[in-house]
């Protein structure tokens, strides 16, 4: 058994992972999921820590790909991309609206 297995296995089991964290994310963004702010941020999260270090694929799914540009999306816009986001943005401008006229938050963080 040569060191090299053990490596691919864990290369197998992290690119799996990639695959699976992409999926949620698709799904969110096509409205098969609800969309879930907390739930993308932290999938998101989670796939940018998982894609660091690795060599960009030939062959990463269609999926890893969207992610990965929603992920840039998301750090150049401060929002999430599609309809969704546009309305996970809109709940949320109104959550923090509505705490700031209760004197919950004054912005100054």
């Amino acid at each position: 058994m040569s060191d090299a297995q053990p490596l691919d296995a864990a290369l197998r089991r992290r690119r799996l992972y990639i695959d699976h964290l992409a999926a949620m994310l698709q799904k969110m963004d096509s409205g098969r999921l609800p969309m879930q702010a907390l739930a993308y941020r932290l999938f998101a999260k989670r796939l940018r820590e998982a894609l660091a270090g690795l060599p960009e694929r030939g062959d990463a799914r269609p999926a890893v790909v969207k992610a990965t540009q929603a992920n840039r999306f998301f750090d150049q816009t401060g929002r999430l991309p599609g309809v969704g986001g546009e309305a996970a943005q809109r709940i949320a401008q109104a959550a923090i609206e509505r705490a700031r006229r209760r004197g919950g938050d004054d912005g100054a963080r």
